[in-house]
């Protein structure tokens, strides 16, 4: 794979994606912790908008607390994992965050992000958008764990990054729904609305719940494409 951007520049962009990876953890903590507090508040943002049955369905409530802890947990581990002065001087770490971030998205935080999917709001097609975003984070991340295990690192470290990118999807999800909340603001468009009806629920949430894990995936194949897998592993990694 080449390395289209100058090193430089290349450098500079690792150090900003990284910023921004901390800026968009200590996000998802400060959307997910008012849930996982005392008293547990089922009245509050995501859950707000849900009907009564499901926030009283235990099934359901025990995969939202499981989806939002886990992953929580998800985003800080993989953080570090971006990180090249972590893999170079400490790879044992390096390999057991690895695990730990691949354990908690393979057997918690995407088959709880599934369940929930099923409930999405937004009707079929938000719901159709949130299964196969579930379902692809299952198998990137399974993907990359399996390259890991077969020591082809160049390969495995394009499929944490699109891991990633799915990972968040969520605080993309959030920048998509302000930006729309601050255009209809901004151009005093009612909801609902005759004349921009795709700017209202339940369509605009459609858009919101597809293009959320979408437009992480392109950004996520622009930066392999980009080379920065080259700059991160260096020259002595397959």
């Amino acid at each position: 794979m080449s390395n289209l951007l100058p090193k430089k520049t290349a450098q500079f962009t690792g150090y900003i994606l990284l910023l921004l990876g901390v800026l968009f953890v200590l996000i998802m903590l400060q959307i997910a912790l008012p849930y996982l507090l005392p008293p547990f508040p089922t009245d509050i943002d995501f859950l707000a908008n849900k009907e009564d049955y499901l926030t009283q369905d235990a099934f359901y409530m025990s995969a939202f607390y499981t989806h939002i802890s886990s992953s929580c947990l998800v985003l800080a581990l993989g953080l570090p994992l971006f990180s090249p002065y972590f893999l170079r001087k400490f790879p044992q770490w390096h390999r057991r965050f690895g695990r730990y971030y691949s354990y908690l998205l393979l057997f918690l935080a995407a088959p709880s992000g599934l369940i929930m999917a099923f409930s999405g709001s937004g009707g079929l097609w938000a719901q159709i958008a949130f299964v196969c975003q579930a379902l692809l984070w299952w198998a990137l991340t399974a993907q990359a764990f399996r390259l890991a295990l077969a020591k082809k690192f160049r390969a495995h470290a394009a499929f944490m990054i699109r891991s990633y990118a799915f990972s968040l999807s969520a605080i993309s999800l959030r920048l998509f729904s302000y930006l729309i909340s601050y255009l209809r603001y901004e151009y005093d468009i009612p909801c609902p609305s005759e004349e921009f009806p795709y700017l209202c629920y339940p369509q605009i949430y459609v858009f919101e719940a597809w293009a959320s894990w979408i437009f992480n995936a392109l950004v996520a194949e622009i930066l392999i494409a980009q080379g920065l897998i080259r700059l991160y592993l260096g020259p002595k990694f397959n």
